[in-house]
């Protein structure tokens, strides 16, 4: 039997999820995909994590009579984080004869090197992967000849249309009191809301009060650039069309975790389950943006996911960046405040394209890493590609 494998927190279960798990099944022909939610989830945060019983519930009432699509309890019953290698292991001894599909998305299969015993997982599934970025598909087979070469892995790649729903968007509605079934099955929504999930988070702060909290952590110098971007990120909104709110928040967000000290630092994204690359482990420099956005999902009780992937990736840039990511990244290199050779004509550039500004917001950052002999994060590259990219789109079109 040909099974496919698909894990996830599933916190919660959404379209996106049924759609994806179908659709591997359909193309790899694939005779059942068993969604296995995760007890503990090893690599990333997991904010407002509903409980297993929860998750279990609605992992079922989304699978209903879809007799392609099974649920198990294999992570619930196991103590611990949930890693995929001992899951395959146990699998292998339930059911001997079947062959594994081990299903994920785009980020999942680029860091799969990274995981707890990759070679075990490469060794017991064949493992398939979709992209959801702009230059997916060229990253996911420059990983997948990768994985070949240094693993002898068996990986399959499928270009699946991304439905673009959440999680995270999921929980951002039902504590709003949104209807959710466009983005849940109406059984996973019945559910949601007659036991209140996602309803009981901490109350948001109000500006005044995150200001006031963002000065606790921050030297006096480092809290007067944080006004200035938050000034600088709310001008470039309102030109460009991003959220004027949203992008002063995440303004004056980005960086409080900026004075932290490095240990203080790894202990937060240790404790959110945060897994960096070697690449980010090896730069210092970035760890305050992926501290900063669990810090203030978790603590300051921000669960709006615009402004805290913007936080996130203020630093090193990501492929397939939102307008308000773009809004901040640039706002930090042409605050008020700063004073570099050079700053007058990035701010030239970011009146004229944020692409533009990117661009060479970026080229300045890594001509100062190869000085330093630091690596370059692979995201910035992303980012720099991405811009060169629209703005050749945008040629064409002109021509």
């Amino acid at each position: 039997m040909k099974t496919g494998i698909y894990g996830g927190t599933f916190n919660p279960i959404h379209r996106g999820h049924i759609h994806l798990a179908e659709e591997f099944a359909r193309r790899l022909g694939l005779d059942r995909v068993l969604l296995i939610p995760t007890r503990v989830p090893p690599h990333k945060a997991a904010p407002d994590l509903a409980s297993g019983k929860d998750r279990l519930a609605m992992c079922r009432l989304a699978v209903g009579e879809k007799t392609n699509l099974e649920v198990s309890d294999i992570e619930m019953r196991r103590e611990g984080k949930s890693y995929t290698a001992e899951t395959l292991e146990e699998l292998r001894r339930l059911y001997p004869q079947d062959e594994f599909y081990l299903l994920m998305g785009e980020d999942m299969f680029l860091t799969v090197e990274h995981w707890y015993r990759p070679e075990t997982i490469f060794f017991l599934a064949v493992v398939c992967a979709t992209p959801r970025s702009l230059h997916g598909m060229g990253k996911l087979q420059a990983k997948k000849d990768e994985y070949a070469s240094r693993y002898g892995a068996r990986c399959v790649l499928e270009d699946i249309p991304y439905l673009p729903v959440s999680s995270t968007q999921v929980r951002e509605w039902a504590a709003q009191g949104k209807d959710i079934v466009p983005l849940v099955p109406e059984a996973v929504a019945a559910y949601i809301k007659s036991r209140g999930i996602y309803r009981k988070g901490q109350d948001t702060m109000d500006y005044s009060q995150l200001e006031e909290e963002v000065k606790k952590h921050l030297t006096e110098r480092r809290f007067y650039h944080s006004q200035c971007v938050a000034a600088e990120a709310a001008r470039l909104a309102q030109r460009y069309g991003a959220d004027v709110e949203k992008a002063r928040l995440a303004g004056i967000l980005h960086d409080i975790m900026k004075d932290t000290p490095p240990v203080e630092q790894l202990k937060i994204l240790t404790d959110s389950g945060i897994i960096l690359t070697n690449a980010q482990q090896r730069n210092r420099k970035l760890w305050h943006a992926f501290c900063g956005a669990a810090y203030i999902r978790r603590n300051l009780g921000i669960t709006d996911s615009e402004v805290v992937a913007a936080v996130e990736c203020h630093t090193s840039g990501k492929g397939n960046m939102s307008l308000l990511e773009k809004v901040l990244f640039v706002a930090d290199y042409i605050s008020a405040d700063r004073d570099y050779p050079g700053v007058e004509e990035m701010r030239r550039l970011a009146d004229r394209s944020l692409e533009e500004a990117m661009i060479e917001g970026i080229r300045f950052t890594v001509d100062e890493l190869i000085g330093q002999r630091l690596p370059v994060a692979s995201e910035s590259i992303d980012a720099y590609n991405d811009a060169i990219f629209i703005l050749e789109k945008e040629k064409e079109q002109q021509a």
